[in-house]
């Protein structure tokens, strides 16, 4: 069994605090190595891209209703 971990935490210059856990359950190691190369970036565009970041929490809403 393989879960795919990240943390992440950032201060912006405003000094607005985010702080970020994710985990990807991978039972069959499938998707590991395009996760693990994919999961830096996907981070950095949260963090920097308001856009992205919307999108990301509406399908988030949406996928747990």
């Amino acid at each position: 069994m393989f879960v795919l971990t990240n943390a992440m935490y950032a201060e912006d210059l405003e000094g607005n605090r985010t702080e970020l856990a994710v985990f990807v359950h991978d039972k069959d190691r499938v998707d590991h190595i395009w996760l693990r190369d994919k999961m830096d970036s996907f981070l950095i565009k949260l963090f920097k891209d308001p856009d992205f970041r919307n999108t990301v929490a509406l399908e988030l809403h949406t996928s747990n209703e």
